[in-house]
């Protein structure tokens, strides 16, 4: 697997699910084993207001 991948091996965000599940079945059909798809919800505004710097691309 390809190691100069923007994020690093395996690592891909989206907010949007059904892009996300595409990309997965796309890596699991190019490299082989399952897709995998983990979710993760964040409240942005508690998060800075408690001193967490954020990194906007």
């Amino acid at each position: 697997m390809p190691t100069h991948k923007d994020f690093g091996q395996g690592f891909y965000l989206t907010d949007i699910p059904d892009q996300a599940m595409k990309m997965a079945n796309r890596v699991a059909r190019i490299f082989g084993g399952e897709p995998v798809v983990t979710c993760f919800e964040a409240d942005i505004p508690s998060m800075l207001s408690g001193g967490i710097v954020r990194s906007g691309f």
